[in-house]
């Protein structure tokens, strides 16, 4: 092994997938660079794909999609800068993404809370996140969705007070029926 320059593993990996490159280091500098140009239009062709799809651009489902570890990329400088872009451009895209998500939710809090309301059922934070299939806490690290949630809560809570106001007062005046129903004091009495 010592005489061919390879280390253990490189020779069970070329034994083993001849299918596969050779070790950088035994190609010549114009093959090396070939490599490097086909390697970098592989990531910018993951990229564009992941864009046409809608994913985000991780660098681990880059390296997937190109069929290299990012160990064995990093060994060559374009690609290396390649997949340097693709993180800066993932920091980047952050902020989108959690835009982007924070939209669906509303969305599917929104038809949570109109589920529950038809119903008939409570609207609370944890029975809208049950809907939703996430748990209250989650859904609060998105300002608008925790605006809506506790709008809808509220909502809710004042329905509810409304309801328990008009069955005590018609309680009062099936109990009470000679009170006048506008002051509650009975009728016929002077004040």
């Amino acid at each position: 092994i010592a005489c061919l320059d390879l280390t253990f593993e490189e020779l069970f990996h070329t034994v083993l997938n001849p299918e596969l490159q050779p070790p950088t280091r035994f190609l010549s500098p114009e093959m090396r660079q070939q490599r490097e140009d086909e390697l970098v239009r592989r990531i910018q062709l993951a990229v564009e794909t992941l864009k046409a799809q809608g994913r985000p651009l991780l660098q681990q489902t880059i390296c997937e999609l190109v069929g290299l570890s990012f160990t064995a990329l990093r060994n060559y400088p374009g690609a290396k800068a390649a997949l340097s872009w693709v993180a800066q451009e993932q920091r980047r895209d952050i902020p989108r993404q959690k835009q982007r998500r924070e939209q669906e939710l509303i969305l599917r809090v929104e038809q949570a809370i109109d589920s529950l309301q038809a119903e008939g059922k409570r609207v609370t934070k944890s029975a809208i996140a049950n809907q939703v299939g996430m748990t209250a806490r989650k859904l609060s690290y998105y300002p608008q969705v925790e605006a809506l949630l506790t709008q809808a809560v509220r909502q809710q809570r004042e329905r509810h007070v409304r309801e328990l106001s008009a069955q005590v007062r018609q309680a009062m005046a099936r109990r009470w029926p000679w009170r006048d129903r506008s002051s509650g004091t009975p009728t016929g009495v002077a004040s």
